[in-house]
């Protein structure tokens, strides 16, 4: 688990690698009998107000799981400590979101070519936990390499309607191009910024600058995916 030796021994490293990637990974932080725990949230019932499915019922969330998981709760304050060692600034999620994904059939994943998305135009991190395993096949998240950072700046300065409109100034509730990027768009992108598919053991993490990367959750062909998801600001 994120215990303090762990952040002590790789708060630099994921602070570089979040400077020059936009993200960093770390395998088999959690062992199975956390994974096991953790996993137990997802026999609530779909009718459960924290839970909805999304994604013609192929995705299920829990909102707030740390309110109904002890392992949640230790993920959140343990997320918490290491973000904020590797950004040197106190950081706080404002909710850990629990992920299962299952199989979906081919005209259901050609959908999922408009999921390709950045989380905000301001600065948001997330931290990942993977309990299971995660990869082509089974949704793991991908991303389009050297979009982080000021490469993003770039493409939102050369295609500005692919990510914002004016309308977004006067209507907070106004739709946001950036949340769902154009497919046609992202082919074009991937000649010059390749597809990086997240590919971890159980227990792995990942923690990444969100809105920076270009990024989706893979189409499931196979089987289930289980994760929790810190979410910051």
């Amino acid at each position: 688990m994120i215990t303090e030796l762990f952040i002590k021994e790789n708060a630099e490293s994921a602070r570089q690698e979040l400077a020059e990637h936009g993200y960093a990974i770390f395998n088999r932080v959690y062992d199975e009998n956390f994974i096991e725990k953790a996993k137990a949230m997802f026999d609530l019932p779909e009718g459960d107000d924290r839970s909805e499915l999304v994604h013609f019922s192929s995705e299920k969330r829990i909102w707030g799981a740390e309110h109904i998981s002890p392992p949640a709760a230790d993920f959140m304050s343990q997320s918490d400590a290491f973000l904020s060692a590797i950004l040197e600034k106190q950081y706080l999620s404002y909710s850990i979101m629990g992920q299962k994904i299952k199989q979906v059939d081919e005209e259901l994943a050609n959908n999922a070519k408009s999921r390709w998305h950045i989380d905000s135009m301001s600065s948001q991190y997330k931290i990942f936990c993977y309990l299971s395993e995660a990869g082509r096949a089974n949704g793991g998240l991908e991303f389009l390499e050297r979009t982080d950072g000021d490469y993003k700046w770039r493409l939102v300065c050369k295609n500005p309607s692919r990510f914002v409109h004016f309308n977004m100034l006067f209507n907070k509730k106004s739709s946001r191009p950036y949340e769902c990027l154009d497919s046609e768009f992202i082919e074009r992108l991937k000649a010059s910024y390749p597809v990086k598919t997240v590919t971890v053991p159980p227990g792995s993490i990942l923690v990444a600058k969100t809105s920076s990367l270009i990024h989706r959750a893979r189409p499931c062909e196979s089987g289930y995916r289980y994760s929790l998801t810190s979410y910051y600001t």
